[in-house]
């Protein structure tokens, strides 16, 4: 497919020929926004703890059970990184004419039933029947 686009556009097919593009919305979201988001699709409700600026400091709980369900890994905090970031679609919409589908869900959505890899979608799954 790549090169038979190449060949349309009369282009040589070869790497510098290509450029990366990053989709997104434009819609900021937080990292913990999406992870409640996708135990809430799972049948899961969270309540989370966000005090204070340091990340490491974070976790939410299951309302149900209080147990943890969710820590912070310092092994994969790099200070360096924003603790939030939203892509901007205006270069390939203008470029390439894409436009980013409405909404996060769908995606998580997707993204979580190929995971769990058994045919059932996300939505299908209640607080008692997901799989480990």
């Amino acid at each position: 497919m790549v090169t038979r686009q190449a060949r349309i556009r009369g282009v040589e097919d070869r790497g510098s020929n290509y450029e990366d593009c990053v989709l997104g919305t434009g819609v900021l979201h937080h990292v913990w926004e999406l992870i409640d988001r996708a135990y809430a699709l799972a049948g899961f409700e969270l309540v989370w703890r966000l005090d204070g600026p340091d990340p490491l400091e974070w976790d939410a709980q299951f309302v149900d059970e209080r147990e943890t369900a969710v820590t912070v890994d310092a092994t994969f905090v790099r200070p360096s990184d924003p603790l939030a970031i939203a892509a901007d679609p205006a270069r390939i919409q203008r470029e390439l004419g894409w436009r980013p589908r409405a909404g996060v869900d769908r995606f998580l959505d997707e993204m979580l039933t190929a995971a769990l890899g058994d045919g059932r979608e996300v939505g299908a799954y209640g607080s008692s029947d997901v799989p480990a």
